[in-house]
């Protein structure tokens, strides 16, 4: 978003707000076609690298869009969660996001995930340490521990890929992704 408004000679807050409009549109088109699971990215945790006024620019977008939307998502029947870590996020946006997914919990429309303060690699790092974790503390089932002993080289990697990584992760309930968009630069 901030490139796009940059390669039109514009500040990047225009194309962070032209991004959260393009969001609203992506949502209501999703509902209109029935898709059932949503994800929409709004804040990398490499975002926090960028200029304090930009950080600070993104966080009240969010603000906004919480404080005006969640109703009409929630009487359109649109469950919103918010998957990524809370760490480093103000109160008082944490305070809007419990209550958006509090409000949300029971709908069953459109289930919208927003990837805020969200990092592929930090996902795959904590699901991993879980795993790790889970394995140390003896927690795992007893067919994992049966996998683990066996003569079979590589069969505990797609076991743990499979059953348990899968459910250690930001985002268990959507699954598996079947088409992804990027819409950044």
């Amino acid at each position: 978003n901030g490139r796009w408004a940059t390669s039109r000679a514009m500040p990047r807050k225009l194309g962070h707000r032209a991004g959260v409009e393009a969001a609203k549109k992506v949502v209501k088109a999703a509902e209109a076609q029935g898709v059932r699971y949503l994800t929409l990215f709004g804040f990398s945790t490499e975002n926090w690298e960028r200029p304090q006024e930009e950080v600070t620019e993104l966080m009240s977008l969010l603000k906004l869009y919480l404080k005006a939307e969640t109703a009409e998502l929630h009487k359109n029947n649109v469950r919103i969660r918010m998957i990524g870590f809370r760490e480093h996020i103000a109160p008082d946006i944490l305070e809007l996001i419990n209550h958006a997914e509090a409000l949300t919990r029971d709908n069953d429309g459109l289930q919208l995930s927003v990837a805020f303060n969200y990092g592929g690699r930090q996902d795959i790092m904590q699901a991993v340490k879980s795993v790790a974790k889970d394995m140390m503390t003896g927690q795992l089932s007893e067919a994992m521990e049966c996998l683990a002993r066996s003569s079979l080289p590589g069969a505990v990697v797609p076991f743990v890929e499979r059953i348990t990584l899968d459910a250690d992760m930001l985002d268990p309930i959507v699954g598996r992704c079947e088409w992804l968009a990027r819409v950044g630069g």
